[in-house]
């Protein structure tokens, strides 16, 4: 019997740490896609193209911040890509006066 209870054990383990290793490696993969992607519009797209390539990869990063939650690096690249967006935009907000 305790072998048995030490085989079930065993396998739970060895199953959480498989489910470990795939969230791991998915966010790692994903923050690759868009540092690469951050990458590309930074130096290889034509300066008139960067706005609206950076407002889309804004709202992708922002879906890799709620898809990892809770983790730190989709959150930094998140503000990279939201300050770089900032950066190339030709709209500028002006707060509204209060009163």
């Amino acid at each position: 019997m305790p072998l048995r209870k030490l085989l079930i054990s065993l396998s739970l383990v060895l199953s959480f740490l498989s489910n470990v290793a795939a969230y791991a490696g998915t966010m790692a993969e994903d923050l690759g896609a868009e540092q690469y992607a951050w990458a590309k519009g930074r130096y290889s797209l034509p300066e008139d193209e960067r706005e609206d390539y950076f407002a889309h990869l804004q709202i992708r990063a922002h879906d890799l911040s709620l898809k990892f939650p809770n983790q730190a690096a989709p959150l930094i690249w998140e503000g990279i890509i939201k300050a770089t967006h900032a950066e190339q935009s030709t709209t500028v907000i002006l707060p509204t006066p209060q009163g």
